[in-house]
């Protein structure tokens, strides 16, 4: 536990704090599904993203999402939802919000499974359009 508090103390500035516009975040993410072209679940959780009228891609609005079959996710940096994309050999992108997630973060990117984080308040279309694209680099579900 004191490893893990020096480390969150030397790790970057994050400015945890919750997303202001989720209208606005729904919008990027949909955006950067078009640009990315796979199929996508999107999973709405508990974190009040808006639901589009008429999407001009496929994708799937769940409240729970599985992650076996997979081929990369992006949430933001629990340690459970880590585990389990890790467990499915998901290459993973965090968006840390607050609490341990930066940490998590750290340990994704740092063992070469995910991009550089995306700050939440730094969240934006052409970084999770990077993110998405790094996650297709095939030698990464062989370091999950």
């Amino acid at each position: 536990m004191i490893h893990w508090k020096k480390r969150l103390k030397r790790s970057k500035d994050y400015s945890l704090k919750p997303v202001q516009d989720l209208g606005k975040m729904t919008k990027i993410i949909v955006k950067a599904l078009e640009i990315a072209r796979p199929r996508r679940i999107i999973n709405k959780g508990w974190g009040g993203l808006r639901t589009l009228a008429k999407p001009k891609i496929l994708y799937i609005y769940l409240t729970t999402a599985p992650m076996i079959g997979s081929s990369a996710v992006v949430h933001h940096g629990g340690a459970g939802m880590t585990a389990a994309g890790l467990k499915a050999t998901c290459p993973t992108a965090i968006v840390p919000f607050f609490g341990d997630q930066p940490f998590w973060e750290d340990q994704v990117h740092g063992r070469g499974v995910g991009p550089p984080t995306i700050p939440v308040d730094q969240f934006g279309l052409q970084k999770l359009v990077d993110a998405s694209n790094f996650m297709m680099k095939p030698e990464l579900p062989s370091n999950c």
